[in-house]
């Protein structure tokens, strides 16, 4: 449960940070790099477990759109249980992202190569997805691998206000026993995890920039 809802928020944060991250960079200086920028301020000044509480109390009490927690047994019906610890959680990625990209960006936005891709006759969006963005995207890793044991912790705060069964309520169970040997059991597990978030990461560096194959 807890991977799964990590895993949610890292694709929740790449959607939203990345595209915000390239348009702040396109209109650097602009009304719209200013309101960006101010909300990716507020969203990362705003902890998780009170984003939470703000989404049970707009989406969950008051729209009734998404449940306040609980499980479901089946995997698409899952979904929607996992939707909101999710959002939640992103809230804290998401700027961060954002500000990785906008900052990658603005440092290559002058080179000459995207000069020479616009002096070819490529549209500004092939410009931006061929060329830009994939020149950006190492920042935007190393963001989420430092942050993978962040993720881990808020996780486990967010999933016992939501109620799910994963390492916040074991934890929490564990504490209230004093069950130790359990305690040393999901450290353990924790660290192995955020251990193996970072090696798929320097993977990914290998995958997306040729420059590090050849270099190695």
């Amino acid at each position: 449960m807890t991977l799964g809802i990590i895993s949610l928020t890292v694709v929740i944060s790449v959607i939203l940070g990345v595209p915000l991250g390239l348009r702040s960079a396109l209109r650097q200086g602009t009304r719209t790099d200013r309101t960006i920028g101010t909300l990716s301020l507020v969203a990362l000044s705003t902890p998780p477990f009170v984003l939470a509480i703000l989404l049970i109390a707009v989406f969950a009490v008051g729209l009734g759109w998404l449940p306040a927690g609980g499980w479901s047994e089946s995997w698409p019906d899952s979904l929607r249980f996992v939707l909101l610890p999710s959002v939640a959680l992103a809230g804290y990625l998401a700027p961060q992202v954002m500000r990785s990209t906008r900052q990658s960006a603005l440092s290559i936005l002058n080179l000459q190569f995207l000069e020479a891709a616009e002096a070819r006759g490529l549209s500004s969006a092939s410009v931006v997805l061929r060329h830009l963005l994939p020149n950006s995207a190492l920042p935007i890793i190393t963001v989420i691998g430092v942050n993978a044991a962040a993720l881990l912790s808020s996780a486990v705060i967010v999933e016992v206000l939501f109620g799910l069964p994963g390492f916040g309520l074991l934890i929490q169970e564990a504490v209230a026993s004093r069950d130790y040997t359990v305690l040393q059991g999901t450290a353990l597990v924790a660290a192995v995890g955020v251990v193996l978030v970072n090696f798929v990461c320097e993977i990914l560096y290998r995958i997306i920039d040729p420059r590090i194959r050849i270099a190695s």
